[in-house]
């Protein structure tokens, strides 16, 4: 799996619950950071986690928060959410 592939998935998913949200054409980038996005909390995603693990076939363990660093300090752009997807699988 490649981080082209990744990304590719995870904006999928963060638009489609984007547009169920009411913000249809919000735009979305690398470089967005999906916790600081409105009506966008933790439990909405624990629900894009499972979403994106599906849309990539892919198992993402159950301990691993891909919006947020490992230590809890910092919330992450979508493309270091892509890169934490990666590492995640790979060490599985």
């Amino acid at each position: 799996m490649d981080g082209k592939t990744v990304k590719a998935g995870v904006m999928k998913v963060l638009q489609g619950i984007r547009r169920k949200q009411g913000f249809p054409n919000e735009a979305l980038s690398r470089s967005t950071v999906a916790l600081k996005l409105e009506k966008f909390d933790s439990q909405m995603g624990l629900v894009a986690t499972i979403k994106i693990a599906r849309e990539l076939g892919i198992t993402i363990p159950d301990k691993t928060n891909i919006f947020v660093s490992k230590d809890g300090r910092q919330c992450l752009t979508v493309q270091q959410s892509v890169d934490r997807i990666l590492e995640s699988v790979q060490a599985a």
